[in-house]
């Protein structure tokens, strides 16, 4: 079954509550990125943080991170193409475009999959043109299990203090990752680069 799109519910952005994520540890989190429009709640007025998101959301909410508009064009064929969902279609194009996403070695895009702690890290890592730190060593005791293509994005955003291994000193690379902690590590990514900014 799809999940269905969130949807920016019609009020002061102030006045809404997510019944949801009070108390949540990651609560401040998912309401910074709604209020700056990053994050949508659902038609229900919840927020839904525990569930996983799959790669059109993660390209939607890392294009509007970017401030960037979708790109209305089709010049990125995937050959899933009719599955792109139409309200991500826009900012998967830009996403490609700007080399933050792309496509599988079969030139699909699944945009349904779920998304795991490696892809999110390696696309907020180029999204946000954070240093790789290249041939050093990761210290989790599953280190073996990350995938070559995502370790020196892992790296730098550990480093960065973007991402963190859990309290078993695991990364767990191909978990999938949720809401709550999407929002997380993308408010920490904000922050960096808002701090890099500052005069």
């Amino acid at each position: 079954m799809i999940t269905p799109k969130p949807t920016t519910i019609p009020s002061t952005k102030a006045s809404i509550v997510f019944k949801d994520i009070v108390g949540h540890w990651a609560e401040n989190s998912l309401m910074k990125l709604f209020e700056r429009g990053i994050l949508s709640g659902y038609p229900d007025k919840s927020m839904r943080p525990q569930l996983e998101i799959t790669r059109a959301e993660a390209t939607v909410i890392l294009v509007k991170s970017l401030a960037l508009d979708p790109l209305n064009s089709k010049k990125y064929k995937f050959k899933d193409d009719s599955k792109l969902p139409s309200w991500a279609y826009g900012y998967i194009q830009r996403a490609v475009e700007k080399g933050i996403i792309k496509g599988y070695d079969d030139n699909s895009f699944r945009p349904m999959q779920k998304v795991s702690r490696s892809e999110i890290v390696s696309m907020i890592v180029r999204a946000f043109s954070f240093d790789h730190k290249q041939g050093k060593g990761i210290a989790f005791i599953d280190s073996s299990t990350i995938p070559k293509w995502s370790k020196d994005s892992i790296i730098s955003a550990v480093e960065l203090g973007i991402i963190k291994g859990y309290e078993n000193n695991t990364f767990m690379p191909y978990k999938h990752v949720t809401r709550a902690e999407a929002a997380t590590i993308l408010e920490n990514s904000i922050n960096i680069m808002e701090k890099k900014k500052a005069p």
